[in-house]
């Protein structure tokens, strides 16, 4: 009698922990699509779609003129969600020689091809980003 009630309590608890992983991933796979997209906006000249994804972030818009040319890759390392529906997240930024890590927040904006827009943007100075006190 005990076995199938204990049985049902281990299943409830791997749902429960399985799917709190793949709600953690979709918000780094959301960050990631971002970077992606406005790093193929950047490398092809697609002003639109540029800014239809970060349509007010004067810093990110300083890197990109001061690393554009040389970025070899994005990789969104970090993210999760605020009680407003915003995302938090970490992007590495890949030179040959050097990477940086960004400190990005997303908001919901159905007008953009992906459904987010980057209101703010954060260059860290070291590598662990919570160590900038940024607060958005």
């Amino acid at each position: 009698m005990r076995s199938p009630t204990i049985l049902l309590l281990l299943l409830a608890s791997f749902v429960g922990l399985s799917t709190s992983t793949i709600y953690w991933k979709n918000h780094v796979r959301t960050v990631q699509n971002q970077a992606g997209l406005i790093l193929f906006a950047y490398r092809h000249k697609d002003a639109p779609l540029f800014y239809s994804l970060v349509p007010n972030s004067k810093e990110i818009e300083e890197f990109f003129a001061n690393h554009g040319a040389d970025i070899v890759s994005v990789e969104a390392q970090e993210a999760h969600e605020s009680f407003g529906n915003d995302i938090y997240g970490v992007i590495t930024v890949k030179e040959k020689f050097r990477a940086y890590h960004v400190q990005v927040e997303l908001t919901f904006d159905a007008s953009s091809p992906t459904g987010y827009i980057i209101t703010k943007g954060h260059v860290c100075k070291t590598e662990n980003c919570k160590y900038d006190n940024v607060r958005y």
